[in-house]
C-alpha cells in the first residue's frame, strides 16, 4: 500500500507536464483553428468586394448612358466617376478583410491619416493640380475638341486628365498646362456655344458716299454663304476720325466656320466696294499757309 502511494507521487510531476502540453496543443489548436476560420471569411469578404467594386463600376457607366442617351457621353468624367466608385469599394473592404483578420483597423488608419498629411504637405503643388482636375472633370468648362484659351495658351484640348491638360496649337505644338494654373486663371471657350459672331471694320474715305458703303457691305455678308439669316447681319458706324469713318460688319456664323467666313467676307467686301468705287482711305495732309511775320 505504501509503496503503491510512493508510485503514484513519484509519476505526478510526469502527469502534470503530459496535462500541460495537451492543453497548450488544445489552445494551438483552437487558435490555429479560429485563425484560419478567420482567413477564410477574410478571403470570402475580398473576393466580395473585388466583385462589389466592378458591379460598382459598372452601375456608374450604365448610369451615365442613361443620363447621355440624347448625346454622347462624357468618357473622361465617365472614367473618374466609374474608377471613384471602385476603389471607394476597394478600401471598404480592404478594412472589412482587416477586421476579420483581427487587425487593429483604428491603429492603421491613424498610420494612414498620419502618412497621408506628411506625403500631402511634401506634393503640395501636385495636389493642388489633382483638386483642380476633380474640379475640371467635374465642373467641365471645356471638353475633348474644344478650342480653348488656358494658362495664355490656345488650341484644341487633345487630354485632359487629374494633373495636366494637354493642347494641340493651330500649327500642331503639343502644350501641356498644368490643371491648378488652369483652374486658377480665366477660361476662354470658343467652342462652347454653336454660335458665334464675327466682327470686321473697314474705313470708308469721307469723300466717299458713306451711306452707299454701307448698302454695299449689307448686301455682300447677306449673299455670303454660311452667314446665318438670324439674327440677320448689321452694319454700322463705329468710330469717327479726323480722315475716315470705321464701318462694323456684325454677322452671325456657326463656330466652326468663324475662320473660312472671315476670311471670304474680307476678300468679297473689299472687291466689291473696289468695284463700286470706293478707294482705300488714306490720311489727308492739308498744307498751311506761313504766319505773317510781325513788322
Amino acid at each position: 500500500m505504501t509503496s503503491d502511494l510512493f508510485t503514484v507521487l513519484a509519476a505526478a510531476p510526469h502527469l502534470s507536464l503530459l496535462n500541460s502540453e495537451s492543453a497548450a496543443w488544445q489552445r494551438l489548436v483552437s487558435v490555429g483553428g479560429d485563425f484560419m476560420v478567420r482567413l477564410a471569411l477574410g478571403a470570402v469578404v475580398l473576393l466580395a468586394t473585388l466583385w462589389a467594386s466592378g458591379a460598382a463600376a459598372a452601375f456608374v457607366r450604365r448610369l451615365f448612358k442613361q443620363f447621355h442617351r440624347a448625346g454622347v457621353a462624357d468618357q473622361t468624367l465617365q472614367s473618374f466617376v466609374a474608377s471613384m466608385a471602385r476603389y471607394g469599394v476597394v478600401i471598404i473592404g480592404g478594412v472589412a478583410v482587416l477586421q476579420q483578420l483581427g487587425v487593429q483597423t483604428t491603429s492603421v488608419l491613424a498610420v494612414l491619416g498620419a502618412a497621408s498629411l506628411a506625403v500631402g504637405l511634401a506634393l503640395q503643388g501636385t495636389l493642388s493640380n489633382v483638386a483642380a482636375g476633380v474640379m475640371l472633370l467635374l465642373f467641365r468648362p471645356y471638353r475633348l475638341g474644344d478650342f480653348v484659351e488656358v494658362g495664355g495658351r490656345s488650341g484644341t484640348v487633345s487630354a485632359l486628365d487629374l494633373f495636366v491638360t494637354e493642347l494641340a496649337t493651330l500649327d500642331n505644338v503639343k502644350v501641356v498646362v498644368p490643371n491648378g494654373k488652369v483652374f486658377g486663371d480665366t477660361i476662354v471657350n470658343f467652342s462652347h456655344h454653336a454660335q458665334r459672331r464675327l466682327d470686321l471694320v473697314f474705313r470708308i474715305d469721307f469723300e466717299d458716299d458713306l451711306a452707299g458703303a454701307l448698302g454695299v457691305i449689307s448686301t455682300v455678308a447677306s449673299q455670303t454663304q454660311k452667314v446665318l439669316a438670324e439674327p440677320m447681319p448689321i452694319c454700322e458706324v463705329t468710330n469717327i476720325s479726323e480722315n475716315w469713318a470705321e464701318v462694323t460688319l456684325r454677322a452671325w456664323v456657326a463656330s466652326e466656320d468663324l475662320a473660312t467666313v472671315r476670311s471670304n467676307l474680307f476678300v468679297t467686301v473689299l472687291a466689291a466696294l473696289k468695284a463700286a468705287g470706293y478707294g482705300p482711305a488714306y490720311p489727308h495732309q492739308v498744307g498751311l499757309a506761313p504766319r505773317p511775320r510781325a513788322s
